[in-house]
C-alpha cells in the first residue's frame, strides 16, 4: 500500500488583484469652460440670428430697389439654407486640421465679406454670391458645428445643459433682430443694415480669435473643471471618465443615426 501525501502548497504569491477605487473630484481654479460657454453662445447667437432673420425683414425693400420678385427672394434664402447646412462635413474636417479658433475666425470673416458684397449688390446675382454663397459658407463654418463642438470639448457631466444654453442664445438674439432691423429701415436703408451685420461678424471673428481655446488641456485644466485626486493603481477606465473618440467621419456617415439626422435636418429646413 502506497501512501499519497498532500500536494505541496505553492510558495509563489497569489495573483495580484486590483480594485478600482473611484477618484475624488477636486475643484481646480476658475474653470475657463464657463467663459467658453459665454463665447460660444455669443458667437452662435450674434453670428447666426442677425444673418438668418434679417433677410426676410429687408426683403421687401430689396425687391423694390433691385426690381426682383418674391421667387428670387425665396431662391436666395433657400440657397443660403442649403449651403450653410451642407458645409457641415467640411467644417468637421477643417476643425480637425486647423483647430476651432482658426475655423471660427475665418468663417466670420467670410460672412463679413459676403454681407459687404450683398450691401453693394445691384442685381440678383450679387444677392446669390454675397448672401447665399459667401454668407452660407461663413455661417456654416463659424456657428452651429463649432459652437456645439466647444460644448462637447469642455463639458461632460453638464454637456446637455451647456449645449442647450449655447443654442438658447440664438433664440434670445433672434428676438432682438426684428426691432433692430425695423429701426434701421425707418432711419437708414437695408444696405447699411447689412454693413452693420458685417461689422458685427468681424467683431465676432476677433472674439473667437482671442477667447476660444480648443480643450481644457490647452490651459492645464480638466474636463468639467475637476481633476482626480490621489493615486490609484489600476487601469480601469471606470474610475474616471476618459473621453476618447474612436469615430472617423467615414464611419459616422455610414450609421443609420446619421441618415436619420440628415433626414430630420432636411425636413426642418426645406419647408
Amino acid at each position: 500500500m502506497v501512501a499519497h501525501s498532500a500536494p505541496a502548497k505553492s510558495l509563489s504569491p497569489p495573483p495580484y488583484t486590483v480594485t478600482a477605487v473611484p477618484l475624488l473630484p477636486v475643484r481646480s481654479r476658475f474653470y475657463y469652460g464657463w467663459v467658453i460657454l459665454l463665447v460660444a453662445g455669443l458667437c452662435y447667437g450674434f453670428g447666426m440670428s442677425p444673418v438668418y432673420y434679417s433677410w426676410s425683414i429687408f426683403a421687401p425693400r430689396i425687391t423694390v430697389e433691385l426690381g426682383i420678385d418674391r421667387g428670387d427672394i425665396g431662391g436666395v434664402f433657400g440657397s443660403f439654407n442649403t449651403i450653410y447646412q451642407c458645409v457641415g462635413l467640411f467644417v468637421g474636417l477643417a476643425i480637425a486640421r486647423f483647430g476651432l479658433r482658426r475655423v471660427m475666425a475665418t468663417g466670420f470673416c467670410v460672412t463679413a465679406v459676403g454681407l459687404l458684397v450683398l450691401a453693394r449688390a445691384d442685381t440678383i446675382v450679387g444677392c446669390y454670391v454675397g448672401f447665399s454663397a459667401l454668407g452660407g459658407v461663413g455661417v456654416g463654418f463659424s456657428t452651429i458645428v463649432p459652437a456645439q463642438t466647444l460644448g462637447q470639448n469642455w463639458f461632460l457631466r453638464r454637456r446637455a445643459f451647456v449645449i442647450g444654453a449655447i443654442f438658447a442664445f440664438g433664440g434670445i438674439v433672434g428676438r432682438l433682430v426684428a426691432p433692430a432691423d425695423t429701426w434701421v429701415l425707418q432711419n437708414y436703408d437695408w444696405r447699411l443694415g447689412w454693413i452693420a451685420i458685417a461689422v458685427l461678424s468681424l467683431l465676432l471673428a476677433l472674439l473667437a480669435g482671442v477667447a476660444v481655446r480648443e480643450t481644457p488641456e490647452a490651459l492645464g485644466q480638466c474636463l468639467d473643471g475637476v481633476k482626480p485626486s490621489g493615486s490609484v493603481r489600476t487601469s480601469s477606465s471606470a474610475a474616471w471618465p476618459v473621453m476618447a473618440n474612436p469615430w472617423t467621419a467615414t464611419q459616422a456617415i455610414r450609421t443609420p443615426q446619421f441618415a436619420l439626422m440628415l433626414v430630420c435636418g432636411v425636413a426642418y429646413a426645406v419647408p
